[in-house]
């Protein structure tokens, strides 16, 4: 048995009237819906806090004396009843989730989204990328459409590093090994009630694989695990660690969700109308089913053109990722062990993803995908709105688009009705979110200075200094990918003028984290935290540690304006775009920009200077900025249905044809 599932703890029983919260708790859907929220909140409002929004946890901890209060308390049924209705009508497929969307015909199609990761909510943390969030956003998209949908990837048990910064900046990793019993997560079962369990071989082993069940909504994800028993130490690991720089094991991990991913969804008895492969790690799912085909007797051309019919290649960027690239000589240790029967076609499988590159002919995922896939996207980035966009300005939208405002998130002439909010609503709005990100850090601060007594440079370095009313700017440098933020220190002098003016003050708030194995991006990210211990700064920039989608939430939501810093994948990265759905205008490089010059960074001081401080703080009798409020509606309108998952969604799956009633 599964090491982890022996010690998974189901969630204790409850009062019969309040029996659903067990299934209120273990279904993702919570996260993005206010009212299934407001039931934890109400019942225990501090544990709630002291869990960081995790209801399973916070109903492991609950004392059973309030679970009985709360099963005879009028007000918390009421909100309990509301929440567990409405959960009821997104899962029984009766109707589209989204208030104001009908299903057109032919929406049945189930998608299949391979992806190595799938980032939804701080409780269920595991290894988070932009990919990652990508893919967890998708699949809440797709349940709000009612697109059915399952989702495959592995489960990284041992990924989840909490970090902290030394006092002289350098990153320090505390791996966590996950307890499950506190996260909304559950052990797949097959139809006959057996935990899904089933053996791959793998480089000439025979692998044995559990599988982890996430509901989302009307979506449900699978994690594939390797934490089994009688796996060796390095089997063990292969589903538990996210293994860039080996290039060897990042093979087999790929082999490992390929493979296992077919072999579970036949287990389960499920069969995809599309697969949508995310990323080259994902591509190998090709060969797992080409191979399946040949083995039934299929041959290899009539196989390729059923696997091309039925499967998209999704890429986050142009080029193959040379992470992607692998020896023939490794492919063809797998292709012996894990799909004998495509030996015979050796040579037109490595042509397959044949690669060149400095060091020769490699086997390239991200290749392969793109050259047998029927379709090849590149993502363009969307963010699924009810996740991202704050409560506050979720208000705003009911009153000036409508409370069917989901349904109309990706019609640019309806969100047009958002540059009508009046500037007094916009301006209040931003003031409070910039107010809750700013008491978050202080008080995380204040936390880490009573449990750790740490200096006070470095205490004034976490946030404590921040002014809740000053112009705020966010960053986060993508320091794993060769991404900096030395463009903003070119001129320390500068910088500094215009961080402490006095009447008109602008302060940074940097946060990031770097693999561990990645001693460039580590180094990149002390330089910048340094900055932040430097007086002549006066306290006007800082660092949150430990960076992830929870304060990456509170950060795209507090932050006036999004600056995006240079990195080897170019453009604006995935946390600009849900800075933008909040109103936060973005600063950056070119698309195309790798690096800023000397010339550059005096552009970026001039437009600080001259445009962007200045239009925050041009106020009126009413101390509010009719010029800034007027650049947040702009960017309000401009951003939400262009940068919607449910655009990207909808191509991806061809499923444009859905339409409000």
């Amino acid at each position: 048995m599964a090491r982890a599932m022996d010690r998974y703890v189901p969630l204790p029983p409850l009062p019969e009237r309040i029996s659903r919260l067990n299934e209120l708790a273990c279904n993702l859907w919570w996260s993005w819906n206010g009212g299934a929220r407001d039931v934890f909140r109400e019942l225990d409002y501090p544990l709630w806090r002291f869990t960081t929004h995790n209801p399973v946890l916070l109903l492991h901890l609950v004392e059973p004396e309030r679970l009985d209060f709360a099963a005879a308390d009028l007000k918390f049924l009421q909100i309990y009843d509301r929440a567990v209705a409405a959960l009821d009508a997104v899962r029984s497929g009766d109707r589209v989730p989204v208030p104001g969307l009908r299903r057109a015909p032919g929406t049945g199609t189930l998608i299949a989204w391979i992806s190595p990761q799938f980032a939804l909510h701080q409780s269920l943390p595991v290894y988070v990328t932009s990919e990652g969030v990508v893919a967890g956003d998708l699949a809440k998209e797709a349940s709000d459409l009612g697109v059915p949908f399952v989702g495959v990837g592995l489960m990284y048990a041992r990924t989840y590093a909490h970090q902290r910064l030394a006092t002289d900046g350098a990153q320090q990793e505390t791996l966590e090994y996950v307890d499950w019993s506190d996260a909304p997560i559950s052990p797949a079962t097959a139809a006959d009630g057996a935990i899904c369990r089933f053996k791959l071989p793998i480089a000439g082993s025979e692998i044995t694989v559990v599988a982890w069940k996430v509901l989302v909504g009307c979506a449900t994800i699978y994690l594939l695990d390797t934490d089994v028993a009688e796996n060796p130490a390095w089997e063990r690991e292969l589903s538990a660690r996210r293994c860039d720089g080996d290039a060897d094991a990042r093979l087999r991990q790929s082999v490992l969700l390929a493979a296992g991913a077919v072999a579970l969804l036949e287990k389960l008895q499920i069969v995809p109308s599309v697969w949508h492969l995310a990323g080259g790690q994902a591509a190998p799912v090709i060969l797992e089913r080409l191979h399946r085909l040949v083995q039934q007797g299929v041959n290899f051309t009539e196989a390729c053109a059923r696997v091309r019919a039925s499967t998209v290649f999704n890429a986050r960027v142009d080029a193959p990722p040379a992470r992607d690239s692998h020896g023939l000589a490794a492919v063809d240790l797998h292709l012996a062990s894990t799909w004998p029967a495509l030996a015979l076609q050796r040579a037109s499988v490595l042509a397959l993803g044949q690669h060149e590159t400095n060091r020769g002919d490699a086997f390239n995922g991200a290749v392969l995908g793109a050259r047998t896939c029927g379709a090849v996207t590149v993502d363009a980035d969307g963010v699924h709105l009810a996740s991202w966009i704050s409560g506050q300005l979720s208000v705003l939208l009911d009153e000036h688009i409508g409370n069917d405002w989901p349904a109309k998130q990706p019609d640019a002439a309806a969100c047009s009705a958002l540059l009508d909010i009046p500037d007094q609503a916009v301006w209040d709005v931003r003031q409070r979110l910039r107010r809750y990100l700013v008491n978050f850090m202080r008080e995380r601060a204040r936390r880490r200075w009573a449990r750790e007594q740490v200096s006070g440079a470095r205490v004034v370095a976490l946030g404590t200094l921040l002014d809740d009313g000053a112009l705020t700017i966010g960053c986060v440098p993508r320091f794993s990918d060769g991404g900096h933020a030395d463009v903003l220190f070119k001129d320390v002098d500068r910088l500094a003028r215009i961080v402490t003016a006095a009447r008109w003050p602008v302060q940074f708030v940097f946060a990031g984290r770097v693999d561990g194995r990645n001693d460039i991006g580590k180094h990149h990210l002390q330089r910048t935290f340094r900055h932040t211990l430097d007086p002549a700064f006066g306290g006007r920039l800082a660092f949150v540690e430990d960076y992830d989608l929870h304060v990456g939430r509170l950060m795209v939501q507090g932050c006036d304006v999004w600056l995006t810093m240079p990195s080897a994948e170019g453009g604006a990265s995935l946390a600009a775009v849900k800075a933008a759905v909040n109103g936060a205008p973005h600063v950056g490089p070119p698309a195309s920009a790798q690096r800023w010059t000397f010339e550059d960074s005096r552009d970026l001081y001039a437009l600080l200077e001259d445009e962007i401080v200045p239009a925050f703080y041009d106020r009126n009798r009413a101390n509010i900025s009719e010029r800034w409020a007027h650049i947040v509606r702009t960017t309000l309108a401009e951003s939400i249905p262009r940068y919607t998952a449910r655009r990207v969604l909808m191509g991806a799956t061809g499923h444009s044809s859905f339409s409000r009633v």
